[in-house]
């Protein structure tokens, strides 16, 4: 089978969402003997390239054919994409295209993200169009979200046909490799907020509590790009901290706290459960959908007490900490890119 990845946009890593598809696309190429080839409107041979670090020998990735020429061809001419893509081919999108496609060949749509569907307010750019959104996604074979919330969401808000939704877990890697951290000065005890730092994150929550409510010698570690937070004592900024290192940085703290109003998969929560540190998370349906009651410890995100109480119990109380570790770990092996890597495979081979 001929298995087409289409990158509809402009890929950076500060984005989880981003990282998940080169994740993606490097496992399917180095395990399975697909032939897969990479295309794109917006990033260059040699960025994909060199994101793909392990290439299986004979796999195509990409064409030759320069961005510019690409764009002219299937934005300007609107020439379909699939116009020399060969029949029983898959193709699989990681939102839905901006142009047009041939119904010759199967269509995956896999929804990274749902969060500007969720609460576009919180979010500066426009909302998506519904109305379009909803005829696009109808189109396609299968529709892949990640959660059974985000599964609910998507049925109810874009009123798609049940039987095309399959959900699929992100993978996360269990077995990192420790990276060189000590440039980045992180204080000897500390915990840590890793996302971006936005509205919708209720970061405010946390900064307000912690000055309150955590020992003097423990500090906080906001490791995000976004708004800009004052300078504030025993909070240090890292500023954006690249994926391959992130890990690192979280297995040194002593736990992860993710307070989000809204989210839509918890990717952060995952990524430190793999290394075994303790998560709080806000107690929200998307949170909720994916982990298990003893793999994290919630707190409500309208309450500072509850916030309180739960970073009081997590830093001054091992019993709890090596409970959260234990089921956690467990948790994030469910999700190793061994296990979902399969269920990706099952789903194109039914295609």
């Amino acid at each position: 089978m001929n298995l087409y990845y289409f990158l509809n946009e402009r890929p950076t890593r500060k984005y989880s969402e981003q990282n998940h598809i080169y994740s993606l696309m490097h496992e399917m190429i180095t395990r399975f003997e697909f032939d897969i080839k990479v295309f794109s409107l917006n990033v260059s041979n040699r960025r994909i390239n060199t994101e793909l670090k392990s290439i299986r020998s004979g796999t195509t990735v990409n064409t030759l054919m320069p961005l510019y020429i690409k764009r002219l061809i299937h934005k300007g001419l609107k020439v379909p994409l699939s116009s020399s893509i060969q029949e029983n081919s898959l193709m699989h999108y990681f939102r839905p295209p901006m142009y047009k496609t041939k119904n010759r060949v199967k269509k995956i749509f896999e929804l990274v993200t749902i969060k500007e569907i969720l609460a576009p307010e919180f979010f500066e750019k426009k909302g998506p169009d519904i109305f379009r959104e909803i005829k696009i996604l109808n189109s396609a074979d299968k529709i892949i979200v990640h959660s059974e919330y985000m599964a609910e969401e998507v049925k109810s808000r874009l009123f798609v046909d049940d039987n095309k939704v399959q959900v699929i877990p992100k993978g996360v890697y269990t077995h990192s490799t420790d990276q060189n951290i000590s440039k980045l000065v992180l204080p000897e005890k500390f915990i840590l907020f890793a996302g971006r730092i936005a509205r919708y994150k209720n970061l405010g929550l946390l900064l307000k509590v912690f000055k309150d409510a955590v020992p003097h010698d423990v500090h906080l570690v906001i490791a995000g790009s976004g708004d800009h937070i004052p300078d504030q004592h025993r909070v240090k900024q890292l500023g954006y901290v690249d994926h391959t290192m992130i890990q690192s940085v979280m297995k040194s703290a002593l736990c992860v706290v993710e307070p989000s109003f809204i989210n839509d998969y918890p990717d952060t929560i995952l990524e430190a459960l793999a290394v075994e540190t303790p998560v709080i998370a806000s107690d929200i349906k998307a949170h909720r959908s994916v982990c298990k009651n003893d793999s994290v410890l919630y707190f409500s995100p309208l309450s500072g007490s509850s916030l309180a109480e739960a970073l009081d119990a997590v830093i001054r109380d091992k019993k709890i900490r090596d409970t959260l570790k234990k089921e956690g770990k467990a948790l994030a092996d469910e999700h190793s890119w061994d296990n979902i890597s399969m269920e990706y495979k099952e789903l194109y081979k039914t295609l």
